[in-house]
């Protein structure tokens, strides 16, 4: 399956784009079934509301964090 290129890579929150609960996104993430996800960006799919509560920060304060980072916050939610 092909990623999604980024610039198809929804922002997280807004309108227009699918917003899914963090149970599903990790269940897709640990099958690796991300149909049509962008498997590289997760955390875009969750609303803005579970982003704030699973990340315990904005998405601007996270698109703020080194990439590093904001891998390894990642890794520890098991979204990559």
């Amino acid at each position: 399956m092909q990623p999604t290129s980024p610039s198809a890579v929804p922002k997280g929150g807004g309108e227009g784009h699918k917003i899914l609960p963090y149970t599903v996104l990790v269940e897709r993430a640990m099958t690796k079934n991300y149909d049509g996800l962008a498997d590289h960006n997760l955390e875009a799919y969750l609303s803005n509301e579970e982003f704030l509560e699973k990340f315990g920060m904005d998405r601007e304060a996270f698109d703020a964090l080194p990439k590093w980072r904001q891998k390894m916050k990642k890794q520890v939610l098991q979204l990559f």
